[in-house]
C-alpha cells in the first residue's frame, strides 16, 4: 500500500512506532555485571522495583527470545574492559548485542 502525503507519513510513523526499538551502536554494560542484572538494572530503573517472581519471569523470558538461554547466560558476567586495562572475560559482541535487545524488550 502506498503511503501518501503527510497524514500517510504519520500513520506509518505510528505503526513502526509500535515495532520498533533503538539500540545504541555501543552498549554500555558493566564489565562485573550478570545478564540478570543488567535486565534488572533496565526494568527497576523504567518500572521501579517489583515483585520478586514477576520480575524474574520477565528477565528470563527476554533471555529466551533473544536466543541465550536463561539457565546458562542469567548469571554470567558481561565483561569487557575495567579502569586500568584490566580486562574481565564475558560475552561477546554479538551476545552482548542481543543482551542489548532483551534489555530493551523488558521495558515493553
Amino acid at each position: 500500500a502506498k503511503v501518501k502525503g503527510e497524514g500517510g507519513v504519520l500513520r506509518l510513523s505510528k505503526a513502526i512506532e509500535g515495532i520498533s526499538a533503538y539500540i545504541p551502536q555501543q552498549e554500555y554494560f558493566y564489565p562485573t555485571q550478570t545478564c540478570k542484572e543488567a535486565i534488572e538494572f533496565t526494568l527497576n530503573m523504567k518500572f521501579g522495583r517489583r515483585g520478586f517472581h514477576e520480575q524474574e519471569h520477565v528477565i528470563r523470558a527476554c533471555l529466551d527470545v533473544v536466543g541465550l538461554d536463561p539457565e546458562l547466560y542469567a548469571s554470567r558476567k558481561i565483561g569487557g574492559e575495567l579502569a586500568g586495562g584490566v580486562n574481565v572475560r564475558g560475552l561477546s559482541g554479538g551476545e552482548r548485542k542481543r543482551l542489548a535487545l532483551a534489555c530493551v524488550l523488558a521495558l515493553r
